[in-house]
């Protein structure tokens, strides 16, 4: 249930009602009524805190969440593992969240785990020392990411990837679905400036 509250909380941000966002996740903070919450769970609640402070752009909500969570981290399941990778790429530590990212890579490669292939690329990117380094995550995402249809795990990044992706616009990479992402995250900016009193 808390994790269901997690991703709901997460859909109202998408959907640019904060106050939403944040009552879900308070619900997903609620304690059972009985028995103790496993380290997983706990885990799991941190690091989607750390997801939605960065997208709120509270890098001091997300450093604060990511204390709590190195108290459980060895309990992620795989699918959070790198949250804590894409916190260090918001506070600054691209190299040793490259560094982690590739052996996160191999291992969700070498089991198939697609999903998480086209997360940790995006990721990569993100940390990438070079230009070219990032176009080349971004493309094999994109490339991966197009006949699923993958939407949200490019534009909840928009604000640091929106340069990646007109990169790869520009030199013809995924162009239809790359402009649709481009689109969306434009759309929702203007949304999100709109709501603030910023147009």
């Amino acid at each position: 249930l808390a994790n269901s509250y997690a991703h709901l909380a997460l859909t109202r941000l998408a959907q640019g009602d904060l106050t939403a966002a944040l009552t879900a996740m308070e619900k997903a903070d609620q304690k059972p009524r009985y028995g103790a919450v496993r380290p997983a769970n706990l885990a799991r609640i941190a690091a989607w805190h750390i997801m939605l402070a960065i997208q709120q752009d509270d890098l001091s909500a997300a450093s604060n969440w990511g204390q709590r969570l190195a108290q459980y981290v060895d309990a992620l399941p795989f699918d959070q593992q790198y949250t804590p990778s894409r916190l260090m790429i918001a506070l600054g530590d691209k190299a040793t969240a490259a560094e982690r990212l590739q052996g996160y890579y191999e291992m969700a490669a070498k089991v198939g785990m697609q999903v998480s292939v086209i997360r940790i690329r995006v990721y990569q990117a993100l940390a990438a020392a070079t230009p070219d380094e990032a176009l080349t995550f971004l493309t094999e995402a994109l490339t991966l990411g197009q006949p699923e249809g993958f939407i949200r795990t490019f534009v909840d990044e928009g604000k640091l990837l929106s340069p990646l992706l007109r990169k790869a616009l520009a030199q013809g990479i995924t162009p239809e679905y790359t402009a649709k992402l481009l689109s969306i995250i434009e759309a929702e900016e203007r949304q999100r400036q709109s709501r603030n009193g910023l147009v």
